[in-house]
């Protein structure tokens, strides 16, 4: 099931990446480690830039609010990124294809 909704909205190399991730990062959660819950992004800015082929590149950067559990207590979070998106068109849809992560910072 995870593999199926990245899937709709990512693509190659970075696909099997990401997924990789999330379920290393599922494992530990279930060993009692720490809980993400994502509340909201908010995008702060936008860049567009020209791509090669049938895509585009841009620069993002967005803001995180969430919250993170563990031993017992929860920490309410902002984290701040920033990365270079490849986006291309994928079975006829627009996929993520490669990201670049610019900068990662804690509000």
């Amino acid at each position: 099931d995870i593999y199926d909704t990245l899937e709709r909205s990512v693509s190659g190399d970075l696909l099997t990446r990401i997924y990789h991730e999330t379920q290393s990062s599922l494992e530990l959660a279930n060993q009692g480690g720490a809980r993400a819950k994502v509340k909201s992004i908010d995008i702060q800015s936008l860049e567009i830039l020209p791509g090669s082929g049938a895509g585009f590149r841009a620069v993002a950067t967005w803001n995180v609010n969430g919250s993170v559990g563990h031993w017992g207590h929860v920490h309410q979070r902002v984290n701040q990124y920033e990365a270079e998106l490849e986006i291309a068109a994928t079975d006829g849809r627009w996929k993520l294809a490669g990201m670049k992560v610019l900068g990662e910072q804690r509000l």
